[in-house]
Protein backbone atom coordinates (compact mmCIF):
# COMPACT_ATOMS: atom_id res chain seq x y z
CA UNK A 1 0.00 0.00 0.00
CA UNK A 2 1.14 3.56 -1.13
CA UNK A 3 0.84 5.79 1.58
CA UNK A 4 1.33 9.87 0.22
CA UNK A 5 0.13 12.72 2.75
CA UNK A 6 0.88 16.57 2.14
CA UNK A 7 1.66 19.10 5.53
CA UNK A 8 0.90 22.20 4.02
CA UNK A 9 0.16 26.03 5.48
CA UNK A 10 -3.30 26.90 3.96
CA UNK A 11 -3.46 28.58 0.69
CA UNK A 12 -2.02 30.91 -0.94
CA UNK A 13 -4.94 33.52 -2.99
CA UNK A 14 -4.09 33.28 -6.74
CA UNK A 15 -6.92 34.05 -8.15
CA UNK A 16 -7.80 30.91 -10.06
CA UNK A 17 -9.76 28.27 -9.02
CA UNK A 18 -7.28 26.11 -8.19
CA UNK A 19 -5.94 26.86 -4.88
CA UNK A 20 -1.82 26.83 -4.82
CA UNK A 21 -0.79 25.13 -1.27
CA UNK A 22 1.65 27.26 0.81
CA UNK A 23 5.30 25.61 2.15
CA UNK A 24 4.42 21.92 0.96
CA UNK A 25 6.06 19.51 2.21
CA UNK A 26 5.42 15.72 0.68
CA UNK A 27 5.25 12.58 2.79
CA UNK A 28 5.03 9.05 1.09
CA UNK A 29 5.79 5.62 1.94
CA UNK A 30 4.98 2.31 0.31
CA UNK A 31 6.59 0.56 3.42
CA UNK A 32 5.53 2.43 6.96
CA UNK A 33 2.60 1.69 8.78
CA UNK A 34 0.05 5.03 9.26
CA UNK A 35 1.56 5.06 12.27
CA UNK A 36 5.35 5.00 11.56
CA UNK A 37 4.65 7.14 8.85
CA UNK A 38 2.76 9.61 11.30
CA UNK A 39 5.71 10.04 13.23
CA UNK A 40 8.05 10.90 10.83
CA UNK A 41 5.37 14.08 10.23
CA UNK A 42 5.66 14.82 13.95
CA UNK A 43 9.24 15.12 13.98
CA UNK A 44 9.07 17.72 11.43
CA UNK A 45 6.12 19.11 12.44
CA UNK A 46 7.87 19.76 15.75
CA UNK A 47 10.88 20.95 14.75
CA UNK A 48 9.27 23.50 12.00
CA UNK A 49 6.49 24.77 14.96
CA UNK A 50 7.78 23.97 18.40
CA UNK A 51 4.53 22.04 18.64
CA UNK A 52 5.35 21.62 23.09
CA UNK A 53 3.93 25.65 23.25
CA UNK A 54 0.59 24.69 21.53
CA UNK A 55 -2.20 23.78 24.20
CA UNK A 56 -4.42 22.34 21.25
CA UNK A 57 -3.37 21.30 17.28
CA UNK A 58 -6.22 20.30 14.96
CA UNK A 59 -5.49 18.09 12.41
CA UNK A 60 -7.32 18.49 9.52
CA UNK A 61 -8.08 15.82 6.62
CA UNK A 62 -10.13 14.06 5.08
CA UNK A 63 -11.69 11.59 7.16
CA UNK A 64 -9.59 8.51 6.41
CA UNK A 65 -8.86 6.31 9.15
CA UNK A 66 -5.05 6.62 8.86
CA UNK A 67 -5.10 10.22 8.94
CA UNK A 68 -7.91 10.05 11.76
CA UNK A 69 -5.42 7.74 13.97
CA UNK A 70 -2.45 10.86 13.05
CA UNK A 71 -4.02 12.26 16.52
CA UNK A 72 -2.33 9.02 18.19
CA UNK A 73 1.32 10.74 16.86
CA UNK A 74 0.32 14.13 18.49
CA UNK A 75 -0.18 15.36 22.38
CA UNK A 76 -3.77 17.48 22.38
CA UNK A 77 -4.46 16.91 18.81
CA UNK A 78 -8.42 16.74 17.75
CA UNK A 79 -9.64 15.72 14.07
CA UNK A 80 -11.21 18.00 12.11
CA UNK A 81 -12.70 16.80 8.59
CA UNK A 82 -11.67 19.50 6.33
CA UNK A 83 -14.60 21.81 4.67
CA UNK A 84 -13.53 20.63 1.07
CA UNK A 85 -14.40 17.43 1.43
CA UNK A 86 -17.10 18.17 3.48
CA UNK A 87 -18.56 20.95 1.37
CA UNK A 88 -17.59 20.60 -1.79
CA UNK A 89 -16.98 16.70 -2.24
CA UNK A 90 -20.14 15.44 -0.27
CA UNK A 91 -22.45 17.96 0.41
CA UNK A 92 -22.28 19.28 -3.03
CA UNK A 93 -23.08 16.09 -4.35
CA UNK A 94 -26.17 14.69 -2.41
CA UNK A 95 -27.92 18.94 -2.44
CA UNK A 96 -26.29 19.75 -5.98
CA UNK A 97 -27.05 23.24 -6.82
CA UNK A 98 -29.80 23.82 -3.54
CA UNK A 99 -27.89 25.98 -1.32
CA UNK A 100 -30.42 26.11 0.59
CA UNK A 101 -31.23 22.18 1.42
CA UNK A 102 -27.82 21.70 1.65
CA UNK A 103 -27.11 24.69 4.67
CA UNK A 104 -30.67 23.01 6.28
CA UNK A 105 -28.60 19.63 5.98
CA UNK A 106 -25.22 21.04 7.59
CA UNK A 107 -27.46 22.73 10.15
CA UNK A 108 -29.06 19.52 11.20
CA UNK A 109 -25.78 17.89 11.09
CA UNK A 110 -24.06 20.64 13.56
CA UNK A 111 -26.72 20.18 16.03
CA UNK A 112 -26.63 16.17 15.55
CA UNK A 113 -29.90 15.61 14.08
CA UNK A 114 -28.82 12.56 11.93
CA UNK A 115 -32.37 11.21 11.31
CA UNK A 116 -33.60 14.84 9.87
CA UNK A 117 -30.37 14.60 7.55
CA UNK A 118 -31.16 11.39 6.52
CA UNK A 119 -34.62 12.57 6.02
CA UNK A 120 -33.23 15.49 3.84
CA UNK A 121 -31.13 12.92 1.82
CA UNK A 122 -33.90 10.72 0.92
CA UNK A 123 -35.84 13.83 -0.30
CA UNK A 124 -32.74 14.15 -2.58
CA UNK A 125 -32.92 10.57 -3.39
CA UNK A 126 -35.79 10.34 -5.07
CA UNK A 127 -35.10 13.55 -7.16
CA UNK A 128 -32.49 11.60 -8.34
CA UNK A 129 -33.05 8.11 -7.85
CA UNK A 130 -30.36 6.68 -10.53
CA UNK A 131 -27.65 8.24 -7.77
CA UNK A 132 -29.10 6.38 -4.84
CA UNK A 133 -26.05 4.55 -4.15
CA UNK A 134 -23.68 7.11 -4.35
CA UNK A 135 -25.49 9.67 -2.17
CA UNK A 136 -26.12 6.87 0.33
CA UNK A 137 -22.20 6.14 0.36
CA UNK A 138 -21.68 10.29 0.50
CA UNK A 139 -24.24 10.79 3.64
CA UNK A 140 -22.02 7.77 5.35
CA UNK A 141 -19.35 9.37 5.29
CA UNK A 142 -20.16 12.73 6.68
CA UNK A 143 -22.24 10.65 9.68
CA UNK A 144 -19.15 8.65 9.96
CA UNK A 145 -17.28 11.99 10.20
CA UNK A 146 -19.55 14.04 12.52
CA UNK A 147 -17.56 14.98 15.28
CA UNK A 148 -14.80 16.23 13.02
CA UNK A 149 -17.08 18.47 11.17
CA UNK A 150 -18.44 19.71 14.48
CA UNK A 151 -15.23 20.77 14.83
CA UNK A 152 -14.63 23.13 11.83
CA UNK A 153 -17.35 25.47 13.15
CA UNK A 154 -15.02 26.00 16.18
CA UNK A 155 -12.53 26.62 14.32
CA UNK A 156 -14.51 28.93 12.32
CA UNK A 157 -15.17 31.21 15.44
CA UNK A 158 -11.61 31.71 15.92
CA UNK A 159 -9.90 31.85 12.35
CA UNK A 160 -11.10 32.12 8.80
CA UNK A 161 -10.29 28.54 7.22
CA UNK A 162 -8.46 30.36 4.27
CA UNK A 163 -5.52 31.33 6.62
CA UNK A 164 -5.48 27.27 7.79
CA UNK A 165 -2.63 27.79 10.12
CA UNK A 166 -3.22 30.19 13.32
CA UNK A 167 0.01 32.31 13.16
CA UNK A 168 -1.14 34.88 16.02
CA UNK A 169 -2.63 32.58 18.48
CA UNK A 170 -0.15 30.98 21.00
CA UNK A 171 -2.17 28.42 22.31
CA UNK A 172 -3.82 26.85 18.95
CA UNK A 173 -2.15 25.26 15.78
CA UNK A 174 -4.11 24.07 12.73
CA UNK A 175 -1.94 21.52 11.02
CA UNK A 176 -3.72 20.30 7.25
CA UNK A 177 -2.85 16.68 6.33
CA UNK A 178 -4.04 15.73 2.99
CA UNK A 179 -4.00 12.00 2.38
CA UNK A 180 -3.69 12.32 -1.11
CA UNK A 181 -3.37 8.68 -2.39
CA UNK A 182 -4.15 5.54 -0.32
CA UNK A 183 -4.51 2.63 -2.66
CA UNK A 184 -3.68 -0.97 -2.36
Amino acid sequence: MLIFNIVHEGYEETFVKRKKLKNIRYFASSKLAYENLGKVIFDYVDKRYDIDKFKIIFVSGDGDTGIKNYVNCFLNVKFVLDPFHYIQKHMNYIFKEDIISRNIADDYIRNHLIDNFKELVNYQIKKYPEQEKYMEEHMNYIINNIQGIKKIHYINTIVLWRDMLIKDSPDILLLPLMDSLNKG
